[in-house]
């Protein structure tokens, strides 16, 4: 959580000043080439990521394989992005092209750290990821924003990854108790790759679903709407990122290491969900409320069609925090093929989307709620796999989210009310009373969730 928190906040000052130096196009040319570069970072630094950190048994032989193959894939990447940047050239408009080769260069450093990031989930050493992050996060943000200062445009963007993978890739390496070495191992790559390989097309479905919208709406819309959404998403991503990357991270090791115990991963799953819906509920349900003010009073008015957009992703990443824990359930019991089925059912929602024409909000909302599409699928195979009802897996969601929508329509009326005030001022007042409401409501409705929720706070701020 401290990690995600500092990111957040870097990444969000950092937002903030490239939109204020940047144009909405050039913001949309850096995300439609970061894109593509993170599509193709998937393999790089995930194929063998899973299968790493679920096995039960694990040999150096398997890092090194693992090291190895990393390393070539991200060599490789960045070679075809460049060899490919003139012939793109030639049917791209614009730079594009030539950002996306040089963002192409953070592949290698990719490469390098996915088989110790592996090692050290699968040994819970968080703090040594946590503080490579940070270092790296803090370098490059502060070297993105004197270049965009400096009037580097979209460069600074470009600046400001390469130099984020890089130090963070060197930090971890340097930092390392056991690196891996080079070892060319077709038996164990063939091992590990036969695992992550399924959990990694599942990745590249994710993302692709939300990469290839991006272009959707760079190609009909222009570059400035893909950078309106670029910032929207952006905005809900980070913040969505801070608390369930928080909580993912160790729920995979950890479901690892009850995958023969269903009914106390049954348990985890039951009250860990309750206790994050508790949390991130009001917090999105809160964001959605108070997306033009707070676009307004952080971007700019030059950034007000980003506002719904805010809205409608943080409406719906309430689903994706109610379904949390299901993929890491998943793999843990080794159902990386039910995870891919997940992914591939939420394609039609993309498909769709050129179909309706109704402009950034409408595409916007489609993509948004695909996870609707793959509801049953999951609800389907957590069933198969742990035994999880359906009943189980929503226990006490629904009344969370009619208190959530209560306290989000509640504070949407009162920034409607304070029109014409400061929208700095109109946010602070709705947060705040956000905050006091969700707890007024959750201890009318759900007094020992709320205690339950105040005691794990306690303990977390003791241990802290």
């Amino acid at each position: 959580m401290v990690e995600g928190g500092s990111l957040t906040v870097l990444s969000l000052v950092a937002l903030v000043v490239f939109a204020r130096l940047l144009t909405p196009a050039e913001v949309g040319l850096a995300a439609l080439a970061l894109g593509v570069v993170q599509l193709l970072n998937l393999p790089v630094e995930m194929l063998f990521h899973d299968a790493l950190v679920q096995r039960r048994s694990v040999e150096d032989r398997h890092f090194d394989a693992a090291f190895t193959a990393s390393a070539g894939m991200g060599l490789l990447m960045a070679g075809l992005c460049w060899a490919a940047e003139p012939l793109l050239g030639g049917v791209v408009d614009g730079s594009l092209p030539l950002v996306l080769a040089w963002m192409s260069l953070s592949l290698p450093a990719s490469g390098l750290a996915s088989a110790l990031v592996a090692r050290s989930r699968r040994e819970f050493r968080f703090r040594s990821l946590a503080a490579r992050s940070l270092i790296a996060r803090a370098v490059s943000f502060l070297a993105g924003i004197a270049l965009a200062f400096a009037d580097a445009g979209v460069w600074a963007m470009v600046a400001q990854h390469l130099l984020q993978v890089w130090l963070s890739a060197v930090v971890l390496w340097l930092g390392a108790p056991d690196r891996p070495r080079l070892r060319v191992a077709p038996a164990e790559t063939r091992e590990l790759a036969g695992f992550g390989g399924t959990a990694t097309g599942a990745l590249i479905v994710e993302w692709a679903v939300h990469r290839l919208l991006t272009l959707q709406i760079g190609a009909a819309l222009g570059l400035e709407a893909a950078g309106q959404f670029s910032l929207a998403s952006r905005v809900v991503d980070m913040l969505r990122a801070t608390v369930a990357g928080a909580l993912v991270q160790p729920a995979l090791p950890l479901m690892a290491r009850l995958q023969e115990r269903h009914r106390a991963l049954r348990a985890l799953w039951s009250g860990a969900t309750e206790l994050t819906c508790a949390i991130t509920f009001p917090l999105f349900a809160g964001l959605a409320a108070v997306a033009p003010a707070m676009v307004a009073a952080v971007f700019g008015p030059g950034w007000a069609p980003a506002a719904p957009l805010v809205a409608v992703l943080s409406v719906a990443a309430m689903l994706t925090f109610a379904r949390l824990y299901a993929v890491p359930a998943l793999t843990a019991l080794g159902r990386p093929r039910a995870v891919l089925g997940v992914r591939l059912a939420e394609v039609p929602a993309l498909l769709a989307i050129p179909l309706l024409g109704p402009g950034l909000v409408g595409a916007t909302a489609v993509y948004a709620w695909r996870a609707l599409l793959a509801l049953p699928v999951e609800v389907w195979a957590l069933r198969g796999a742990a035994g999880l009802s359906a009943l189980r897996q929503a226990r006490g969601l629904p009344a969370l989210a009619l208190l959530a929508g209560v306290m989000g329509v509640a504070v949407h009326l009162l920034g409607a009310g304070l029109a014409g005030w400061p929208p700095a001022i109109v946010l602070a007042v709705q947060v705040a009373a956000g905050a006091v409401l969700w707890f007024v409501l959750l201890g009318l409705a759900r007094r020992v969730l709320l205690r339950r929720l105040v005691r794990v706070v306690t303990r977390l701020v003791g241990r802290g």
